[in-house]
């Protein structure tokens, strides 16, 4: 880089912090503050004991006849037409 820039490398990291310093003092000045990246936090645990709810549609997504699967959206329709809304 300081090639490119045909400065020293004292010149450059100079520059550099008189730059990081300047972004400071001007965060400072105009009561800005940074926003830090959050670590990611795993919140799926794979490793229990507990049971898995049964797999019913075992991958079958294109049934032989229409309703035969049932859905949650038919759920929810017959619940409206019984006034359970």
């Amino acid at each position: 880089m300081c090639a490119v820039l045909d400065v020293s490398i004292a010149g450059y990291r100079a520059w550099q912090k008189g730059g990081k310093d300047r972004v400071e003092r001007l965060m400072q000045e105009n009561g800005i503050i940074g926003k830090h990246k959050r670590k990611y936090k795993v919140t799926t645990d794979s490793k229990h004991r507990l049971p898995v709810a049964p797999n019913l549609l075992n991958r079958n997504f294109n049934p032989d006849q229409p309703n035969q699967l049932g859905s949650r959206t038919s759920l929810i329709y017959g619940l409206m037409r019984a006034g359970c809304t």
